[in-house]
């Protein structure tokens, strides 16, 4: 860019491809330059946290970690120095400042650990005092973000990661995903008696909570879920996932894999258009398949435990009878059923085995105690 002589207002001059070239020299005249004033640049800030909303870039650093800066409208490399917003709710209220953007379709929330505001307006210049159509709001006092790796928005609600569990923020307002509310408590709404898994993260048994501002998550597609990485508990790695089935509002995990540690987790397009769920490791990217293995080869162990059963009441002896077994039938493989029949710390097991191949099957009889505890085992590919 150059001003025409004597000239205040920089203008478009010359193009110069790559970045090796450092000298140009051109005698385009004034009348050849663009008739279009260039933006103000602005120094670039130093950024940690950024996310585009109104056609415009939004960011903060690491330095002036309580100030949001944003670009020119359409010119994602131009950053003024009074493109900012410096009253945002909660300055200096921690040492962490502003560590989530969330950009939603009408809205962009601005997440702190102990606060989350949103951001609206059109993003419009007034021609008369040059002021930028931005308004904020406080959205909550009671909550905030840990980690903005743990933001991902799907169909304009967003979810991410809090002190005690997980979040939804949407047009009906935010909500707690992982608490629940039991149905016979009365509540018929969306999570009615799906989401109770908050001691995942109100305790320290599954998962080390000094380490969510490190977790991360990915929207895996069709059908979607919100996907969470986090650290088990001792752990001081993020070596574990939980899922939330966004259709049927339910949770799943914990999950693992012996293969690696996850490092991040994203979206890819392949070379079908078809996008897909990717998880890195320190040294391998890896893609899911429609195979049941950890890896090519490497079953992945199933081992469920089912509840004690009592016949009659639980200090008399019972007998336990033939048991049937339902499924949906597979092409091959079997199903270890190991049965515990006895006292209630009964050890001694018994094994059987259903057939995959079949829809039902009925097994031998369990036997006589007072309790009966059925486990479920396979270790097949």
């Amino acid at each position: 860019y150059r001003t025409i002589s004597n000239g205040v207002v920089y203008f478009q001059w010359v193009d110069i491809d790559g970045n090796i070239v450092t000298v140009g020299q051109d005698d385009l005249s004034d009348a050849g330059l663009s008739i279009v004033g260039s933006p103000t640049l602005g120094t670039p800030p130093r950024l940690t946290t950024i996310a585009e909303f109104r056609g415009r870039l939004f960011g903060t650093g690491d330095i002036d970690i309580d100030a949001l800066r944003y670009t020119e409208a359409g010119v994602p490399y131009a950053w003024p120095s009074d493109n900012l917003i410096a009253n945002l709710p909660g300055i200096g209220s921690d040492q962490f400042g502003i560590s989530a953007l969330i950009p939603r379709r009408d809205a962009l929330g601005v997440g702190r650990r102990n606060l989350l505001a949103q951001i609206t307006g059109t993003g419009a210049e007034d021609v008369t005092t040059g002021a930028i159509d931005f308004d904020n709001v406080v959205l909550s006092k009671e909550l905030g973000v840990e980690s903005q790796e743990t933001v991902c928005v799907f169909r304009d609600t967003a979810y991410f990661l809090w002190k005690d569990g997980v979040y939804t923020w949407n047009s009906t307002g935010i909500n707690c995903i992982s608490d629940g509310t039991p149905a016979s408590a009365g509540y018929t709404g969306p999570v009615a008696g799906k989401g109770n898994v908050r001691s995942w993260f109100t305790t320290n048994s599954y998962f080390n909570t000094d380490l969510f501002t490190i977790a991360f998550a990915h929207i895996v597609p069709g059908p979607p879920k919100y996907r969470l990485f986090l650290a088990s508990a001792g752990s001081t790695v993020v070596d574990q996932w939980v899922e939330y089935d966004i259709q049927s509002q339910t949770w799943w995990g914990p999950h693992t894999t012996t293969l690696f540690n996850p490092t991040c987790a994203f979206q890819r397009t392949n070379a079908a258009d078809t996008v897909g769920a990717v998880i890195g490791g320190p040294t391998v990217v890896y893609q899911e398949q429609a195979a049941r293995t950890d890896g090519e080869a490497t079953p992945i162990v199933f081992d469920v435990f089912g509840k004690r059963h009592v016949g009659g009441t639980p200090d008399q002896n019972s007998f336990f009878g033939d048991i049937s077994l339902f499924g949906e039938a597979q092409p091959d493989g079997q199903l270890q059923v190991i049965s515990r029949t006895g006292d209630l710390n009964a050890t001694l097991a018994h094994i059987q085995y259903f057939d995959l191949t079949k829809s039902r099957q009925r097994l031998g009889r369990l036997g006589t105690g007072k309790h009966t505890q059925l486990e479920f085992f396979n270790a097949e590919v």
